[in-house]
């Protein structure tokens, strides 16, 4: 386990800070959180689902759409249960399809939707909310999966949990760009710290781009899911 202890004598041993206060612990670990909340966006930008939660909610006609949890970072998926009640054992959970902001009021318009059977098209991200299109068919059971935000290292004996799998090392990354802050306020040179950065960014990515060694990421259907074919695919 990686403590934020072990993270901040790491950076102190590289940057040769041992035994001066000059930049203090509360500082390096301002520096290590930055750093790490960077590494955690590389690990999440590989798409390879690291880290993903899910949380079911239910909205009820009228409803103006459903708030964000307060630690979301990036949507993944977002579901509706077919038979309108809580899928706990994800036998019918029907995948929503993103909307393009700028179409959302063709899908809400009453004329054009009274040519088709009532269903659910998609959704919309709207800042900190999920809004169901059309609106008129909200009410409902969803399943919401997503990134949540990096958590802060605030204790020193808080483990870094964030940071890939365990025993790749990839809190290097963290580390070394600590150090590159903690020598630029020194007006130290950083030249040799940043070429490592760029090495361990060039690792990482690599790394963590396909979790399966040796095969891709299957790719997105194409043409209308397999519960869109057959006589409903004239509502595309």
């Amino acid at each position: 386990m990686v403590t934020l202890d072990n993270l901040i004598d790491s950076v102190r041993q590289r940057a040769d800070l041992q035994g001066s206060q000059f930049i203090t612990d509360t500082e390096i670990t301002s520096y290590l959180n930055s750093s790490l909340a960077e590494l955690y966006g590389i690990i999440i930008d590989s798409f390879e689902n690291y880290y993903v939660t899910s949380l079911q909610f239910t909205l009820q006609a009228g409803d103006d759409g459903y708030t964000l949890p307060a630690d979301f970072f990036k949507e993944l998926r977002i579901d509706r249960s077919y038979s309108g009640s809580p899928a706990v054992q994800n036998y019918d959970w029907i995948r929503l399809q993103r909307i393009n902001i700028k179409d959302e009021a063709n899908y809400n318009s009453t004329p054009l939707r009274s040519l088709y059977y009532p269903r659910i098209f998609g959704y919309v991200l709207y800042g900190t909310k999920i809004k169901i299109v059309p609106r008129s068919e909200i009410a409902g059971t969803y399943q919401l999966l997503y990134y949540p935000v990096y958590t802060d290292l605030v204790n020193r004996t808080d483990v870094a949990t964030q940071i890939g799998p365990a025993g790749q090392h990839w809190e290097e990354y963290a580390i070394i760009d600590a150090c590159i802050k903690c020598l630029l306020k020194e007006e130290t040179d950083i030249s040799g710290f940043a070429a490592q950065k760029q090495l361990i960014i060039d690792r990482i990515k690599k790394e963590a781009a396909n979790r399966v060694a040796g095969d891709a990421e299957p790719p997105y259907m194409s043409g209308p899911r397999w519960y869109d074919r057959g006589w409903g695919t004239w509502c595309y």
